[in-house]
């Protein structure tokens, strides 16, 4: 299973790029790092519960409804099914860097006014919580923020998860 344990651990505040631009495409970069880590996890999760009695015994009969039924197909169609579980998750995972890149008006709020969503990540000092820096990574980037994900995929993917269907 991949690592519970979260990406970024190994860096630290100094390592970050100096200049303004590198600076906010390695923040962007860690985002994606963020990003990567939930959908393989997710995706190992999806495995790992489709496969195992075990795991599906933890969780309650609504939510193991769907992995009992998978967990009944043979093994080729298992597969089909994970794979496409997965192809909806990175389609998730697409339109919702999409609905975050968007800085037109196309979101309406009322007939008079647009919506907009601003992702600030920051950094933080964990012992007092006290802000060190702060980064719109949503805008302003060398790409159009979604366009972000296939680089991730490319790079950060769980390799157990291949995104062209071969196995690996």
């Amino acid at each position: 299973m991949n690592s519970r344990i979260v990406p970024g651990g190994e860096l630290d505040l100094g390592q970050l790029p100096k200049q303004s631009g590198e600076r906010h495409e390695a923040l962007v970069d860690l985002f994606g790092r963020y990003i990567m880590w939930m959908r393989n996890w997710n995706n190992e999760s999806t495995r790992r519960l489709v496969e195992s009695p075990e795991a599906r015994e933890k969780l309650g009969a609504i939510f193991r409804k769907p992995f009992d039924e998978t967990s009944q197909l043979t093994a080729v169609d298992r597969e089909k099914a994970i794979r496409l579980a997965e192809a909806s998750v990175d389609g998730f995972l697409k339109l919702l860097l999409q609905v975050l890149s968007h800085q037109g008006s196309d979101f309406l709020f009322g007939k008079d006014h647009a919506l907009r969503l601003r992702l600030v990540m920051e950094l933080v000092q964990k012992e007092n919580d006290e802000l060190v820096e702060q980064e719109v990574i949503n805008r302003g980037g060398q790409k159009h923020f979604s366009d972000y994900f296939g680089k991730w995929l490319n790079r950060f993917r769980d390799e157990r998860t291949p995104v062209d269907g071969n196995k690996p």
